[in-house]
């Protein structure tokens, strides 16, 4: 049987799809399935003239001096909900809904000064959806803003897995799934599929089961190349969804009906679960070494608080010395580590040029104010300069007065450069105690330009 579906809101350049928009009289249960994109669902409203618009950016309707706007607005959103419920439920229907955010909501009020108001926003017509313990919700109560291009996880079994993989370059996800609902309505996931989630893991496309038919919810795809191509690959992916087999859930006494194969199964999915468990954790193992490498990598590009700061102290860290973490000590030191009787105090900075005296000085306050207070210093200033240059072809990287100041004070100045070849020693010696020994000795008694290549290491 021909599928009959219906484009609300969206142009879909197929001579088998009905296109109509959201107020129109055409009648959501005529059809198969319904394809809306809810991104114009009000705005054409919101410069009306009765619309107020207050200072706190909310927008008002107030029933008595809006010429019945407000009601048929609230009128149109419960047709329409009602159409999805029953297209859903009854006829065994699917809604594709591109996930947008939920936009600026149109506050309506029976009056100016009445209590009663509610607010219609781009989701009103969905239905509300009922969970095992018949609590209702919302749904656009958990629609997150978030936006972003990249998609990070693709549940390759569902049907509009296709859709996703076909337009994965060319998708810009606007919104995604609170996963609160999901602390709130743990059940949701007897009813909840998901068919994409972000690189953080978050839900950008999954499907929700109502009554007897499907909600689906999927980024959108922003300015599509070929609108011909995108309206082909939904119409698949939902001949692919009508045309599986449906399952209901099973009555507790189909467990006294066996089939062949039925104890072959739960063996084979537990072997592979326990796979996929190590595989997983093998994953993160191997991610998190190419983090760490990259993060040391950084030191030779990187600048600033966020990118080059905490890879030198995680350079420090592996050479050996006692780095504290920023928010385990209340001064405003770039790298703070302690050994025994001593305080290394160190200041980063990254430059497109020279390192200049700025950062000398900001080193030599701080180590000034702590041995004003009995304690040991020792003083380190580490720069990253001519940032954008290959490290091998760099000229000094210091002011003539940063070396100068150096020198009087005894501070060791050491560039992020030798740094990184520091690192590297340790990671090639398997993280040898005793060349790791060798380095911060060096560093420690250096008063002046510290160079890997100078110290005697085996």
């Amino acid at each position: 049987m021909k599928l009959k579906i219906l484009s609300v809101d969206f142009n879909f350049e197929n001579e088998n799809v009905d296109n109509s928009i959201f107020e129109d009289q055409i009648s959501f249960i005529d059809y198969d399935a319904v394809v809306i994109d809810p991104k114009n669902i009000l705005n054409k409203w919101f410069n009306n003239l009765n619309v107020f618009h207050k200072r706190d950016g909310t927008s008002w309707l107030y029933s008595d001096y809006d010429g019945g706007l407000s009601e048929s607005l609230r009128s149109l959103m419960e047709k329409r909900k009602e159409e999805s419920e029953l297209l859903t439920k009854r006829n065994q229907g699917i809604v594709v809904c591109f996930l947008r955010s939920v936009g600026e909501k149109l506050n309506c009020s029976r009056g100016q000064y009445a209590k009663y108001k509610s607010d219609i926003n781009r989701y009103s017509w969905v239905p509300i959806m009922y969970d095992d313990y018949k609590r209702g919700y919302d749904l656009s109560d958990y629609i997150k803003n978030r936006s972003g291009k990249e998609i990070g996880k693709i549940y390759e079994a569902h049907p509009f897995a296709e859709y996703i993989k076909n337009f994965k370059d060319e998708i810009r996800y606007e919104a995604v799934l609170d996963e609160k609902i999901f602390s709130q309505y743990k059940d949701i996931l007897s009813i909840l599929q998901p068919i994409a989630t972000n690189k953080a893991g978050e839900l950008v496309a999954f499907e929700i089961a109502f009554g007897n038919g499907k909600f689906i919810f999927l980024p959108p795809v922003m300015q599509p190349t070929d609108n011909k191509k995108l309206a082909g690959i939904i119409i698949s992916c939902i001949k692919n969804i009508t045309n599986a087999p449906q399952l209901d859930s099973p009555p507790p006494w189909i467990a006294n009906y066996s089939l062949p194969g039925d104890n072959e199964l739960s063996p084979q999915l537990d072997e592979i679960r326990e796979k996929e468990d190590k595989l997983k954790t093998e994953r993160e193992e191997i991610e998190k070494k190419g983090y760490r490498l990259n993060l040391f990598k950084s030191l030779l590009y990187g600048n600033g608080k966020y990118i080059l700061e905490p890879a030198v102290r995680e350079a420090f860290k592996i050479i050996g010395f006692n780095v504290l973490d920023p928010d385990a000590y209340n001064e405003e030191y770039d790298l703070f580590a302690t050994e025994v009787d001593l305080s290394i105090i160190g200041e980063i900075e990254g430059s497109i040029g020279q390192i200049d005296v700025k950062k000398y000085r900001q080193l030599l306050d701080y180590v000034s104010n702590a041995t004003l207070e009995g304690k040991k210093c020792k003083g380190l200033l580490i720069g990253n300069g001519f940032l954008g240059k290959d490290p091998n072809t760099r000229p000094e990287q210091f002011t003539e007065k940063a070396i100068t100041g150096c020198r009087t004070q005894n501070f060791c100045r050491i560039t992020t450069f030798e740094l990184f070849k520091a690192v590297k020693r340790v990671l090639a010696s398997s993280n040898d105690l005793k060349i790791k020994e060798s380095i911060m000795k060096a560093i420690l008694s250096c008063n002046g330009d510290f160079n890997l290549s100078s110290l005697d290491i085996k």
